[in-house]
């Protein structure tokens, strides 16, 4: 019969290789998992149509565009098409905030939309947007900041702007528009 000294020691190198096993089996099993996580899952995300941070900006892009074409084409809606249409939209410019859709909207056709008193329509410009930078910060929101230039028929007007785009059932949808003009061009000289 062995000494109870041997048998205890033995018992201990028992457990030890026990846990060991027991540790290189979790190793293991987390290193399959990370695995199925990085090879399975981008390959069930593209089956399901979730989409990936290209294919978030390229519609992104798809909405800046549209506002674009919308506004060189005289089409104010169509350009507001690119906006949250709810009243928590929010859009700064210089020291005003203007609060909701339909107050931006409103915002947009008195200064750019609207005819003055011999009926001439205000001058729209052709719009332009430049230096375009999308931000992911999740699969649902997106920061864009950039730099607008509108060719007026007198001046071209600039200035950079940051986007809060959200992504709504309805798509791709500005939720926080901060525009700010650039320094005016300097007066022509005599």
């Amino acid at each position: 019969m062995p000494d109870p000294d041997t048998r205890a020691a033995e018992e201990v190198r028992f457990r030890a290789r026990f846990l060991r096993l027991g540790c290189l089996a979790t190793a293991a099993a987390f290193l399959t998992f990370v695995t199925l996580i990085v090879v399975v899952f981008p390959a069930v995300a593209r089956t399901l149509g979730l989409s990936t941070p290209a294919a978030d900006e390229a519609q992104i892009r798809g909405v800046l565009d549209a506002q674009v074409a919308a506004w060189n084409g005289g089409d104010l809606d169509g350009f507001m098409a690119g906006y949250w249409r709810d009243e928590q939209l929010s859009f700064m410019s210089g020291d005003r905030v203007t609060k909701g859709w339909e107050a931006t909207r409103a915002r947009y056709l008195k200064k750019y939309f609207t005819p003055d008193k011999d009926g001439r329509l205000a001058e729209r410009g052709e719009l332009a947007f430049e230096e375009l930078q999308t931000e992911s910060l999740s699969p649902n929101a997106a920061v864009v900041r950039g730099r607008y230039v509108l060719k007026l028929a007198s001046e071209t007007a600039t200035g950079r702007f940051t986007l809060v785009f959200r992504k709504l059932p309805e798509g791709w949808r500005i939720t926080s528009d901060h525009t700010s003009a650039g320094d005016p061009p300097p007066p022509p000289k005599k």
